[in-house]
């Protein structure tokens, strides 16, 4: 509406206050991180943060065992790399096994070898086997709110009997407790945040 050549690059520039003070988490999809990049290097965001002092930032990238998503992940993290716009302390690569284990696709080794000068962390994401994952994702239940239910109030929030919500209770809490164990083993919650 503006009828400015800079419009599109203009539009993340809200984004520039939040590197500048820091304490924000920005979930940022992957059908908008290229534009992201761009913004970060025409508005010199790396060279604006170091003269302004600002706080360091992490990049968490996301990611399950499926060859276009590790296709996917590995152009992420060299576009990261290649340019100095956007730098951040530590790049995790969270490997989400909702779909399945990593185990032979070797992502971890081509990240690592084609990435030498990033800190890349990587952490598991076990896959939750959950009875009351399905109707939790149906009913819009948050995995917060599952956790502060008694299992009467899973059974009636998420029409399931009784058995299941005592059994799939017990299974989402065993493993929230282990996936916040695999996050605070890498260092990304340094005190109890969850």
């Amino acid at each position: 509406s503006e009828n400015n050549m800079n419009a599109s690059v203009r539009y993340w520039d809200e984004l520039g206050n939040l590197f500048l003070t820091g304490g924000y988490i920005l979930d940022v999809g992957a059908n908008v991180v290229k534009s992201v990049f761009e913004w970060a290097e025409d508005r010199r965001l790396s060279t604006v943060l170091a003269r302004k002092g600002a706080p360091k930032f992490d990049i968490f990238c996301v990611c399950k065992a499926e060859k276009h998503a590790t296709d996917d992940i590995q152009r992420l993290v060299h576009l990261i790399g290649q340019g100095n716009a956007l730098r951040p302390r530590n790049i995790y690569v969270v490997l989400n096994e909702a779909a399945g284990n990593f185990g032979s696709m070797g992502l971890q080794e081509k990240l690592v070898a084609a990435n030498k000068d990033l800190n890349l962390i990587f952490v598991r994401l076990p896959r939750c086997q959950s009875e009351i994952w399905a109707p939790m994702e149906r009913f819009g239940v948050s995995i917060e709110r599952a956790l502060d239910m008694s299992e009467d109030e899973i059974s009636q929030a998420l029409d399931v009997d009784i058995w299941t919500a005592s059994a799939g209770l017990a299974e989402l809490k065993s493993w929230f407790d282990a996936a916040q164990s695999e996050f605070k083993s890498v260092g990304v919650f340094t005190n109890d945040l969850l």
